[in-house]
């Protein structure tokens, strides 16, 4: 009542200075709030909270009160350490989270520890509570540091749970990094194949895995990509378009006649591309009666004047050298 709060202090000390701080707890708090709240003696507080903790382990109100002195204090390394023992003994998934996601900023912000920061984000992942901010921390901190592997780790943990167009751009990811950084070609089809699964409209995973399936001259699956492609669009021009390109992987293949029997109705529907193609490969099947009737049809049929003097030129050249 007088607000004698040192000598106060000094009773509650005196009765607990023997006693287990497990049999005193009630004693060992007040003194503790005294020291904090009426004194400001934030290291005497943080004493006899520990003393608490030391014999109880896990006392709530004592480790959130360290969590709270250590900060006010600035003792930040410690105050990162005390946030992993808090997660350790943490009642729900939930709660641990909280806690090494605290510890996480402590070390990459405050420590200037990315490297430790790494390592909590990656500990963080693994719990089974939905935390994206710790998939992206981690994703980030190991982009900085060129990390690829974690940054694999990373993108995996982002996609648990998700499904449709979000699941296509994780999964592209997946694939650009295993391409690009990691040299895995097989990995990163493997995902670009997945993220058309999960999205089949997605043009970066479309346009990613052609471009790698023609890079590696895998005419097969890039004619097998085609007609996955061709069944999937209904567009008169893509889908020329795609005709087009199978038989162009066929042709890639040693296939000429099967090339040559998929090019030849989309050459006549106009596809530039297709109609270049078809050409070459009767010139290179010698097919020159077959060759001479198709220039004769677009000579005749071609609306454009230079496609139509092309036209009479091959055909003039193919009529003296061969015909």
């Amino acid at each position: 009542r007088q607000g004698d709060w040192p000598r106060l202090l000094h009773v509650l000390e005196a009765s607990v200075a023997e006693a287990d701080p497990a049999t005193a707890l009630g004693p060992l708090l007040r003194a503790a709030e005294i020291s904090e709240r009426h004194l400001g003696d934030a290291e005497r507080a943080l004493a006899l909270h520990q003393r608490i903790l030391e014999a109880t382990g896990d006392f709530e109100p004592s480790l959130q009160a360290r969590l709270r002195l250590l900060q006010r204090l600035g003792r930040f390394t410690e105050l990162a350490e005390a946030y992993a023992t808090a997660a350790a003994t943490a009642a729900t998934g939930a709660d641990r989270a909280a806690y090494l996601l605290r510890r996480a900023e402590i070390q990459e912000l405050v420590l200037d520890d990315p490297e430790a920061a790494l390592a909590t984000h990656r500990e963080l992942c693994e719990i089974d509570v939905k935390q994206p901010l710790a998939a992206h921390g981690l994703g980030r901190l190991a982009l900085q540091q060129q990390d690829w592997e974690t940054v694999v780790v990373a993108l995996k943990y982002e996609l648990r749970g998700l499904r449709g167009a979000r699941a296509a751009d994780v999964l592209h990811q997946l694939g650009e990094v295993m391409e690009r950084e990691l040299d895995q070609a097989d990995a990163a089809i493997d995902h670009y194949r997945r993220a058309l699964d999960a999205a089949p409209e997605h043009p970066l995973a479309a346009a990613s895995l052609e471009g790698l399936l023609v890079e590696l001259e895998r005419a097969a699956e890039l004619a097998a990509f085609y007609r996955a492609e061709l069944e999937r669009t209904e567009d008169p021009v893509r889908r020329g378009e795609l005709a087009a390109r199978i038989g162009r992987a066929e042709a890639d293949q040693g296939d000429r006649r099967a090339a040559i029997a998929t090019l030849t109705p989309v050459a006549e529907q106009g596809v530039l591309s297709a109609r270049r193609e078809l050409e070459r490969l009767l010139t290179l099947e010698r097919r020159w009666p077959e060759l001479a009737t198709r220039l004769e049809r677009q000579a005749a049929e071609s609306e454009v004047d230079a496609e139509r003097v092309r036209a009479l030129t091959r055909l003039g050249a193919l009529q003296e050298q061969e015909l």
